[in-house]
């Protein structure tokens, strides 16, 4: 598996603490075929959280039309599972 990071956003929470958002794109060989997905990766001071979604979509690019819209909506892992289907 590939990871290549795409994006990276900061952001301040409710309570004013920074927030680092990371956007990566996975790549997976599935045979002959590669399959893209994403992970977030969510720093909050020295704890982290995160969450992947493998195998999306066989195109590179449909995938990291989607990490630019999960970025721009600064979507976090806890959402990841709930949002990503809606847009496909």
């Amino acid at each position: 598996m590939r990871k290549t990071l795409v994006q990276t956003c900061r952001k301040l929470c409710q309570t004013g603490e920074p927030l680092l958002l990371r956007y990566y794109l996975l790549a997976e060989e599935d045979g002959s075929l590669e399959r893209y997905g994403t992970e977030i990766v969510l720093r909050r001071g020295v704890s982290e959280e995160r969450c992947a979604c493998h195998d999306v979509t066989p195109l590179s690019s449909v995938m990291l039309d989607l990490i630019g819209i999960l970025a721009r909506n600064s979507v976090t892992p806890a959402l990841l599972d709930e949002i990503l289907p809606s847009l496909l």
